[in-house]
């Protein structure tokens, strides 16, 4: 029963209620010696530890359990590389992920933890390692006609060239996996359809879309296509055969109304530009849905930057000011401020966005704010204060505190574009070069690649390419 109640309060990410009923669990067992139930139930205990929070205590009892249960040894390794994982340290988590690919009895388990493994190079940007990995495993695995894993590493690796926007990598091996898994074609159809999202062809990504909707086998996966296959059809003008597709999604997917609404309204926003329609999805989710966790969170917070971008600035403002409510956490109204200084940003209130980000950033109460971005934000005051040299700096400083940042690449780009303004011609294109790097296949790394060729013409426009750019990383403004 124990056993019972902790599953049921771990599904419902109630970590604390999971943990006190496993470690129940846990002192009702142990006396009894009965090695097998002393062992699943500490190992339940381990994973409510480690996804609740506690790693420290997770990894103490992963690793008491590697010496008493050494059968079971690639499970524990495994834990511990999710700690390690969890903690940004990639080198360990790297180190204990390979001992649970070594130590694993059955090839699913292993290929799961050399996932876990090219995960962890990829967030050290260590591109080339993970990928070579990946394909050494596949072409291992074709030429054993160990067809399982092929095909995971092969699905790893169009997942990786589609994020990396590589959709001429991408697409070839989609359409292998096609063909030759038929049974996942609704996954494979909708990568499919991405790639040509992102080059483009809304014509053809409507189709795939639409294709991966029809083949969809879990009772959650179709509605996704059906509102990206939408959004395309918005994208051609076609707004009411899209918009049928949106009403076959509520009617076949009711419990996703919420999450079809935030979809729907992201991609009428950020991919037809057509902010009117997304905040009119998002006013009519906050009045049908104002409780439900995502309104609150997710939804407020793009209803804020639809706004603005339909010109409405008093308005995301107050609806911004409305989330600093006295029943906010301390976290929550530090986001919330964020959020409110990103509004006066987006205002030219530049002297408000400043005062607001720079209390944020000195408050030390405010930790589990991203300090990156908020740098990010402060470097914009000045840059769009034209002062170039300070917001050269706050960029730079960016770059070198913080290289795990989301906010890197736009960084980046933005030390090239403030050095080109200041006369730096060299310090340009060391920052246009290393976007050029580190991020291939970007729609910044294309700008960049521009700028190259306009200061080798020696010709330096007064333009800013990365505010005018609406595929840019200044989204991230919002």
């Amino acid at each position: 029963a124990l056993m019972y109640i902790s599953s049921c309060y771990y599904a419902e990410k109630k970590y604390p209620e999971a943990i006190a009923a496993a470690k129940k669990r846990v002192e009702l067992v142990t006396p009894t010696g009965e090695r097998e139930t002393v062992k699943n139930a500490r190992g339940q205990l381990a994973t409510a530890y480690r996804d609740g929070g506690k790693i420290d205590e997770a990894m103490d009892l992963y690793r008491a359990l590697l010496v008493d249960y050494p059968e079971l040894a690639s499970a524990y390794y495994y834990g511990l590389g999710i700690c390690h994982k969890t903690r940004g340290n990639y080198e360990k988590a790297v180190a204990e992920f390979t001992n649970s690919q070594n130590s694993a009895t059955d090839q699913s388990n292993a290929n799961t933890a050399l996932l876990e493994v090219c995960d962890c190079l990829l967030l050290q940007q260590k591109y080339s390692e993970a990928l070579a990995k990946v394909r050494q495993r596949m072409e291992s695995a074709a030429a054993s006609g160990d067809r399982e894993t092929e095909r995971d590493m092969k699905g790893r690796l169009a997942v990786f060239y589609r994020d990396k926007l590589d959709y001429a990598a991408a697409i070839p091996l989609y359409e292998q996996l096609l063909a030759g898994w038929p049974d996942n074609a609704s996954g494979y159809q909708y990568g499919l359809g991405v790639c040509h999202k992102g080059r483009g062809d809304s014509e053809k990504a409507a189709e795939y879309f639409k294709q991966s909707a029809a083949n969809a086998k879990s009772p959650t996966g179709g509605w996704p296509p059906l509102v990206e296959a939408a959004a395309c059809l918005a994208r051609q003008g076609k707004a009411e055969e899209g918009e049928s597709l949106i009403q076959k999604a509520y009617a076949n997917y009711p419990f996703a109304k919420v999450e079809i609404m935030l979809l729907h309204a992201e991609e009428m926003g950020r991919y037809v530009k057509d902010y009117e329609s997304s905040a009119a999805i998002l006013s009519r989710l906050v009045a049908q849905f104002p409780d439900h966790p995502l309104t609150k969170t997710a939804g407020r917070q793009f209803l804020v930057s639809a706004l603005e971008r339909t010109g409405r600035v008093d308005e995301a403002l107050e609806m911004a000011k409305s989330f600093l409510t006295e029943n906010a956490t301390p976290a929550e109204k530090a986001d919330n401020l964020r959020r409110v200084a990103v509004v006066h940003l987006h205002a030219m209130r530049i002297s408000e966005a400043r005062a607001i980000l720079s209390d944020l950033l000195a408050s030390h109460e405010n930790s589990t704010l991203d300090k990156s971005e908020l740098v990010y934000h402060l470097a914009y005051c000045s840059y769009f204060e034209k002062d170039y040299p300070g917001a050269r700096a706050r960029f730079r400083s960016l770059c070198d505190d913080y290289p795990d940042s989301g906010f890197l690449e736009a960084a980046l780009y933005m030390v090239g574009d403030c050095s080109v303004r200041i006369g730096d011609k060299q310090g340009a294109r060391d920052a246009f070069n290393k976007v050029i790097s580190d991020f291939p296949h970007t729609d910044l790394a294309t700008r960049a690649q521009e700028r190259l060729l306009e200061l080798a013409s020696s010709n330096q426009p007064e333009s800013n390419p990365v505010a005018e750019s609406s595929g840019t990383k200044v989204a991230q403004l919002e």
